[in-house]
């Protein structure tokens, strides 16, 4: 028996003090994890600390990083088969895990310390690769005249 995004919702609110939440649609769901699911997962179990959803059905990667942002306690994020995610979103989610890592206090206790993005074919690795480098040597603003990239608009 597959379950319906209401019976997932039914058992999100019964969950506020749930922690981890490991989600295989293919087997459990009757459709793939999307914005609204999200949505409802965010309202529900606010402590979450670790998620592994599979497979996604995002339009954009805004759920993605709305994700991260979300939840504050969130030390894992593993995302499978979210056809959504470019490398225009891949690199929005590192410059956000970036400067959220050099802005969070000490007092924060939690931090993301995992992101795993698996099966994803929109993503050319080269040019992913080629922008973390520019953002680890600290260079992101520093292109040559006219280079742009499919994340300036980010």
């Amino acid at each position: 028996m597959a379950l319906s995004r209401e019976h997932l919702s039914a058992i999100f609110s019964g969950c506020p003090l749930l922690s981890r939440l490991v989600l295989n649609c293919d087997i459990w769901c009757d459709s793939p994890v999307d914005d609204q699911l999200l949505g409802d997962l965010r309202r529900c179990c606010p402590l979450l600390e670790h998620l592994d959803l599979c497979p996604g059905n995002y339009q954009t990667t805004d759920a993605c990083l709305a994700v991260m942002a979300t939840f504050p306690r969130l030390r894992t994020l593993r995302l499978v088969e979210f056809s959504g995610i470019t490398e225009a979103g891949l690199m929005a989610a590192i410059r956000w895990l970036i400067s959220s890592s050099r802005t969070s206090s000490s007092s924060q206790q939690q931090q993301l310390v995992s992101f795993t993005v698996e099966d994803c074919c929109d993503i050319d690795v080269q040019r992913v690769m080629d922008g973390l480098r520019r953002l680890h040597a600290g260079k992101e603003g520093e292109r040559r005249k006219g280079e742009k990239t499919d994340y300036d608009h980010l």
